[in-house]
């Protein structure tokens, strides 16, 4: 499960990083996801929960030159 997690993280960096690289101009549209949970034991107080977080993100990228 961790080899997956971390291919995938990795493939994300290379195809953005060659995104970056072409000087993209024009309308993008970006997601994310996220869930998290939290237990501590031996604590006072204990704490526990969970939390769902979702974003959307829109931009137009373009190239400035100086």
């Amino acid at each position: 499960m961790k080899k997956t997690i971390l291919a995938a993280l990795a493939a994300s960096v290379l195809a953005t990083g060659a995104a970056q690289a072409a000087g993209f101009n024009g309308l993008y549209v970006g997601a994310d996801g996220a869930y998290s949970t939290l237990k501590s034991e031996g604590m006072t107080p204990e704490l526990e929960g969970s939390n769902a977080n979702f974003g959307i993100q829109l931009g137009y990228g373009t190239t400035v030159s100086g």
